[in-house]
């Protein structure tokens, strides 16, 4: 419940506490406490609990310029549409998740879910992206270790709102991949499963007999087993090749050709003197290879030419790409154009400093200062707060208050004995009168109204002599529409034509709630009794914005 402020202490200066009780009404009225409740000041979080307004992604509560409009007023709740486009691409340890680009207005970021099996109810969330790709490191988990072969993993994603409202998954099935795995893994995997055979025991053990220096066997051991081994010995260095068939845990047979050479190599039939595959120094060589599908663990390429490319982690020293869609970019340092310079071109430096030879924005720039040589403002414009050392306007470019001047020189009144008028080219027209009239609308600020006539009381002559009457007088209103919001009479004293002349009369007076239409002011003059003659006077309103 909100509580007023304490009552203000009666012994002190009369001056501080007429300040102090002023402080005291404008916080009460603030809190909603005094006054009428819609006078109650809001605070940022009420904008943000009624959705009316939001916080910028990335930005805290305290930063400057970190508030952006909420939609409608409220807070959009509404389902996010499905992902479309998801793709599993098996990767070096890895795989990557990618999908189309979301279409529709409040999106959050992507919300990956993964399972052992095709099973949305059994899967986990691993991860969120605010782009278009996902990559799942499974840092070791690929590998099924009674098989030794690489796992299967499915994968959804789902689309979550601003306002964390997910939605459904890509589809009821999840796509699959398997990781492909690691060559240095795999390899250690072969050449324990090699040397373990029978037929790697074969090939490099050496001959018994020291006349014997090739060697060819062949066994078969009840219908099970094969093998095939040619092998020689020189000097103790035992080399050689082998076939073989041997039963596998898994209850049938696993087929491995073995060679045992410091030097392997492949020529082609019409050129014999090009080697087109061979092993030297224990490193495979190749002229040339068509490879559908390879994992390399580490690679040196002098040239490449790539079709399509998902990299998890790299470091590129120079890059030349003719069209790139990035998810999300951290630069160490800066961002420019290849033809920057300090007259052309643009950059972005990582302190947040930025140049650019013109900027055309289709919407909002918010900033905290602004410093420019020139400005111009094409369309309008609204500042609400402005100092300005020196003001040069040209032309028409400013408006000025609506204004109205009159000229025509009338008689209002109604005389009280015979006798005629003391100025001839005055017009009588009765006893009330429209002297001045205007539209104005102020934008709901308040209004300025401002009147300003040349007046003179009446005079008659009674056989040509100065008329002596009771004091005269006539009265002056402001009208809003057909409403009287101000009105004053004005009277003189006993007067004769000697001691009569022209004056000044004026009338101002503030409208403090005209709203948001066209209303029309107007000035009437009233003088049943007596009379007075007016000529010159001008109606000025002002819209007041503060």
């Amino acid at each position: 419940m909100k509580r007023g402020l304490p009552n203000v202490p009666n012994s002190q200066d009369r001056q501080q506490l007429q300040f102090q009780q002023a402080i005291k009404e404008l916080v009460e009225i603030g809190e909603g406490v005094r006054g009428d409740p819609l006078d109650r000041k809001v605070t940022l979080r009420d904008l943000l609990g009624s959705g009316i307004a939001r916080i910028k992604p990335g930005m805290r509560p305290g930063d400057a310029g970190n508030i952006l409009p909420g939609i409608d007023g409220k807070p959009d709740m509404s389902t996010p549409p499905k992902p479309s486009g998801v793709v599993a691409t098996p990767g070096l340890g890895t795989i990557f998740i990618t999908w189309d680009s979301p279409r529709y207005s409040n999106h959050g970021y992507a919300r990956i879910y993964r399972a052992g099996e095709d099973n949305f109810a059994n899967a986990a969330v691993i991860g969120t992206a605010a782009g278009t790709m996902y990559v799942d490191n499974l840092h070791g988990s690929e590998i099924d270790d009674e098989t030794g072969e690489a796992r299967t993993y499915f994968y959804w994603v789902v689309f979550v709102s601003e306002q964390g409202v997910e939605g459904p998954p890509h589809d009821t099935n999840g796509v699959s991949a398997a990781p492909a795995m690691d060559p240095e893994y795999v390899l250690k995997l072969l050449e324990g499963r090699l040397t373990e055979s029978q037929l790697h025991e074969d090939l490099t053990t050496r001959l018994t007999e020291t006349d014997e220096t090739i060697i060819e066997q062949k066994k078969k051991i009840d219908g099970l087993s094969a093998s095939y081994t040619v092998k020689i010995d020189a000097n103790g260095r035992v080399a050689g090749y082998g076939l073989s068939s041997e039963p596998n845990k898994a209850g049938s047979n696993t087929s491995r050709f073995i060679i045992n050479a410091d030097q392997f190599g492949i020529f082609h039939p019409s050129a014999s003197q090009q080697l087109v595959f061979g092993v030297f120094n224990g490193k495979t060589v190749m002229d040339g290879a068509y490879i559908r599908n390879g994992t390399i663990g580490t690679a040196q390429i002098g040239d490449a030419a790539i079709n399509s490319a998902k990299i998890a982690d790299g470091s590129i020293q120079s890059a030349k790409i003719g069209d790139a869609q990035i998810g999300s970019a951290k630069l160490a340092n800066i961002i420019q154009s290849d033809n920057y310079s300090a007259t052309k071109g643009w950059a972005i430096y990582r302190n947040g400093i930025a140049y650019f030879r013109d900027i055309y924005a289709r919407g909002d720039i918010e900033a905290s200062s602004l410093k420019a040589n020139s400005l111009d403002i094409v369309g309008e414009g609204h500042i609400k707060d402005l100092s300005v050392s020196t003001l040069k306007i040209k032309g028409q470019a400013v408006t000025i208050p609506s204004g109205a001047y009159y000229l025509n020189k009338v008689y209002v009144g109604n005389p009280a004995s015979p006798g005629q008028l003391g100025f001839s080219n005055f017009v009588r027209v009765g006893t009330a009168y429209r002297l001045a009239s205007l539209y104005v609308n102020s934008e709901n600020g308040r209004a300025f109204i401002n009147f300003l006539g040349w007046f003179r009381p009446a005079d008659f002559m009674d056989n040509g002599e100065p008329a002596r009457y009771n004091p005269a007088h006539f009265t002056l209103e402001v009208r809003r529409g057909n409403t009287v919001v101000q009105s004053k009479t004005y009277s003189t004293s006993q007067y004769g034509q000697s001691s009569i002349g022209w004056g000044t009369l004026f009338m101002s007076w503030i409208d403090e709630s005209p709203g948001n239409i066209t209303q029309e002011y107007s000035v009437w003059i009233y003088a049943p009794t007596n009379g007075a003659y007016v000529q010159e006077r001008t109606l000025t309103v002002i819209g007041l914005k503060r």
